[in-house]
């Protein structure tokens, strides 16, 4: 495919929120409630949105192009997540958040609107007939990112037009690929296919040793001769205090009375030609060794900008890849 480049251009306004006030000026004049913020925009087919600010904690910006958009037009925006079958091409609503980036399907052309990955800010479009605001979410934690003086390459937006002979299924999703590649120029991509099983979505928690290697076998039976292995994830309800349907947190140093031993049950997966793989959440643990003050006080959560519950999280990972189980979380 060979798209052109569609220049947003500088934004008519601007919105920035810290903790304490939030106004919306005009592009280039400084702002009155935090004097020592300056936004930069770089560049026209990729344009960088940076960020220097002195004391003040910043939350969030907001980015308001004034261009009409096509109330007819189709739009498809991303997920946070992902997609649980909700994805696809909508009629304009104002109120939609699209993550990260959105098509707008006409009946004679494409566009694509979007932020590369590997972004320093949380971020999400919306379109209504009168323009696009792009949001950035800058926070730290909960709180406000104090720059101290320092330059945030915050985004860069990437904006693309394709032609397109048919508003239909295969025109348009050969765009939407296209697109999303060109704004994967800082992915992390695996070497090798990376696909499994677990076992969330018929158990939801209610999990035991024994169903976990009765689906590693069956996995095992189905991926007989594929030179790339499968993983099967151990999901939620092997840790020490899951209780089900009331609590799916930590600690996660060890297995439950249904597991027992985690580095032996690694070992069993590995032994039918699976990978194992493990399901955790980081920042929800109630272990009482884990000292107040490393917690969010709103939900008792690990603080994340807290070096100490960093390192305890750091130790968890450790551990659980030392008895051969990766980790990942939701």
């Amino acid at each position: 495919m060979n798209p052109t480049s569609l220049s947003l251009g500088e934004p008519d306004w601007i919105t920035l929120t810290t903790d304490a006030d939030r106004e919306t000026a005009p592009a280039g004049r400084p702002f009155r409630t935090a004097p020592d913020a300056k936004v930069s925009l770089k560049g026209e087919s990729a344009l960088t949105v940076s960020l220097t600010a002195g004391s003040t904690p910043i939350r969030s910006l907001a980015l308001r192009w004034t261009r009409p958009m096509p109330a007819d037009d189709l739009y498809l925006g991303d997920a946070w997540e992902r997609g649980y079958g909700r994805m696809g091409f909508q009629t304009m609503r104002a109120n939609r958040f699209m993550p990260w980036y959105f098509l707008a399907a006409g009946q004679e052309q494409a566009q694509g609107y979007g932020v590369a990955t590997g972004a320093n800010a949380f971020c999400f479009w919306q379109v209504d007939t009168a323009g696009i605001t792009l949001f950035l979410d800058l926070r730290n934690g909960g709180s406000g990112l104090v720059l101290d003086g320092r330059e945030l390459e915050a985004a860069t937006i990437i904006c693309l037009q394709y032609p397109l002979q048919e508003r239909a299924g295969g025109p348009v999703f050969a765009v939407a690929s296209d697109f999303c590649s060109r704004i994967s120029c800082k992915g992390l991509m695996p070497p090798e296919p990376v696909y499994g099983s677990n076992n969330w979505y018929y158990a939801y928690g209610d999990s035991s040793r024994s169903r976990i290697l009765a689906d590693a076998e069956y996995l095992a039976d189905l991926t007989q001769g594929n030179a790339h292995r499968p993983t099967m994830v151990v999901d939620d309800g092997w840790q020490d205090h899951h209780r089900l349907e009331d609590y799916n947190g930590g600690p996660w140093r060890r297995g439950n009375e249904k597991f027992g031993d985690m580095g032996a049950l690694a070992d069993q997966i590995k032994a039918m030609g699976i990978k194992p793989g493990i399901w955790y959440r980081p920042l929800l643990n109630e272990d009482e060794a884990i000292a107040d003050q490393f917690r969010l006080p709103h939900n008792g959560c690990l603080d994340p900008s807290n070096p100490q519950a960093l390192d305890y999280i750091r130790q968890d990972i450790a551990q659980l890849g030392g008895v051969g189980l990766p980790a990942g979380q939701a």
